[in-house]
């Protein structure tokens, strides 16, 4: 989830040059933030100290940073004023001007590419384990002794040689473990470089919810349709995966 930056009471300008806005998709989601527009910049206003420091305007290459008195604008730190605000600004939302594209995608397996590339970091943050990838056989041994009640609340999927589980607590199966970042489930151990891109990344690739979308940590991603899941009982598991005669 994004911080939230709002309830600060002190607040910065940041001017950024009309080429460097396709390095602003991390902002969009920050609601108290505006922007505008003029010939040759994007005026970004209500920034607060955090957000000046977080990477998404920090590591801009090159931005002027201001406080404001009036019309005069003051260079962050400074005490003579440097220019005058533009006149006729038309403030909207930061959302509404900073886009991020995505590019057309089918319903299989492969990468994400062209704009926008979704890269997984190593991220040493604990996470909750929402679901897991285990081979069937390790599913079989827990899950046929198992108490009914262990297993209420758990969905799981067939993927070839493989059993894909959700939900919590999760079972103790030796397999992948995935946790849930902003309903996608990403492996353990690894984050996206820029999460305040979740949200986005979800809608444009689940626009309707109907499926659940599962990442490795080479860029690629499975998109699994959520009526294919069925609830994880005992009996279930026999009728999915009938032990050999």
């Amino acid at each position: 989830m994004e911080a939230n930056f709002a309830n600060h009471s002190v607040t910065y300008l940041v001017e950024v040059p009309i080429n460097d806005t396709e390095l602003l998709g991390d902002i969009r989601l920050w609601e108290n933030v505006k922007g505008a527009f003029t010939h040759n910049a994007l005026w970004i206003k209500n920034v607060t100290n955090e957000q000046l420091e977080h990477i998404a305007i920090s590591g801009l290459p090159r931005k002027s940073i201001y406080y404001q008195k009036g019309s005069l604008l003051f260079r962050k730190d400074k005490l003579l004023p440097e220019k005058k605000l533009p006149e006729g600004l038309l403030w909207s939302p930061i959302y509404r001007l900073v886009t991020v594209d995505l590019p057309g995608l089918n319903h299989n397996y492969f990468g994400v590419s062209h704009s926008i590339i979704p890269k997984l970091i190593i991220d040493t943050k604990e996470k909750p384990t929402y679901a897991i990838m285990c081979n069937i056989e390790d599913a079989r041994a827990y899950i046929e002794k198992a108490p009914a009640v262990r297993l209420e609340g758990l969905r799981y999927i067939g993927l070839n040689d493989k059993v894909f589980i959700i939900g919590k607590p999760i079972l103790p199966i030796k397999g992948k473990a995935f946790w849930n970042s902003d309903r996608m489930l990403i492996p353990v151990g690894f984050d996206f470089e820029f999460s305040i891109l979740n949200r986005i990344i979800y809608s444009k690739l689940n626009p309707e919810n109907d499926s659940v979308i599962v990442w490795n940590t080479d860029q690629t991603y499975l998109r699994l349709s959520k009526a294919d899941f069925a609830d994880l009982t005992i009996g279930s598991f026999r009728l999915t995966y009938p032990k050999e005669v």
